[in-house]
């Protein structure tokens, strides 16, 4: 197998011990923080609620573009589908996010899809076909992303 040392960084998480020397003699750049996709990524994990509301403030801020335009509904969940979502799942398709940063995301999300509506969680995350609104909770629409990765864990 051939390894792209110039553009690959390695990032020991967990309990840092001493990389072994045939890990150091590959030749990659081992790091204490990285970024990815904009996000820094420390080898603790300790900025990782600061990058998480760094996301909040990127839906803030589309939502911000996008309620000038007085959207329907319908109008409001594509936009959610298809730029909100999208913040949170970059990352979040492999990082591991709480329940309770999943809902500080998700909840963003909703509150725009809902605008001055009143609309139910059960209402927001149902099926369409059974009156639901078809948006997705934000820690099981996470979990299943992770699930495509699992091919690739073989």
């Amino acid at each position: 197998m051939q390894y792209t040392v110039d553009k690959t960084v390695l990032l020991p998480i967990g309990r840092i011990e001493p990389i072994p020397r045939d890990i150091i003699n590959l030749g990659f750049t081992i790091e204490e923080k990285i970024t990815v996709v904009g996000m820094q990524i420390s080898n603790d994990m300790g900025n990782f609620q600061f990058e998480v509301l760094k996301i909040g403030g990127k839906i803030a801020r589309i939502t911000r573009e996008f309620a000038q335009f007085n959207l329907s509904l319908p109008g409001r969940i594509n936009v959610a589908k298809a730029y909100l979502y999208s913040q949170v799942n970059y990352l979040g398709s492999f990082l591991p996010l709480d329940r309770k940063q999943c809902k500080f995301l998700g909840d963003m999300i909703a509150k725009f899809v809902s605008g001055k509506l009143n609309i139910s969680e059960k209402r927001m995350y149902g099926d369409v076909d059974q009156g639901g609104l078809g948006m997705f909770e934000m820690y099981n629409f996470l979990q299943s992303q992770k699930c495509g990765w699992y091919p690739y864990l073989q």
